[in-house]
């Protein structure tokens, strides 16, 4: 089946929350595409990874869209401007990161997105010497 034959969808928001220190969402972006990620392109003021998916089953157009400061809730995120497919949140696995996460549920809850994903990097809470947990990040 050649490409032109495929069904095309129209474009695709996945909205890429980031809570950890120890995975960029442009690496995450990275490992998913198994590419380098396009430069980020202004779209209505927002900046976003395009992607294009083609397979023997369809084509999509995918655009990642990426909050990279985890305290801040961006206008667009609260005005509901794109229709997000998917959300994916990111975190390191250790329980101040995945309580950052977990702030972002109401957020997430609101898109009415089709996949949620909850993805942990990974990193280690050690113990010191004088009984102090630290946590030991990548």
């Amino acid at each position: 089946m050649a490409a032109s034959d495929k069904n095309e969808s129209s474009d695709n928001f996945v909205l890429v929350i980031n809570c950890s220190k120890c995975l960029s969402s442009r690496e995450f972006i990275t490992q998913i595409t198994k590419d380098k990620v396009s430069t980020q392109k202004p779209l209505d003021g927002v900046n976003y990874h395009p992607w294009r998916i083609e397979n023997k089953y369809y084509c999509a157009e995918v655009k990642f869209l990426v909050v990279a400061n985890h305290n801040e809730r961006p206008d667009w995120l609260t005005k509901k401007e794109f229709p997000f497919t998917a959300v994916v949140i990111l975190f390191d696995q250790i329980q101040s990161s995945f309580e950052e996460a977990k702030e972002w549920l109401p957020d997430v809850e609101s898109q009415d997105a089709s996949v949620l994903l909850l993805v942990g990097s990974k990193s280690q809470q050690t113990v010191t010497n004088d009984g102090e947990k630290k946590d030991t990040s990548c």
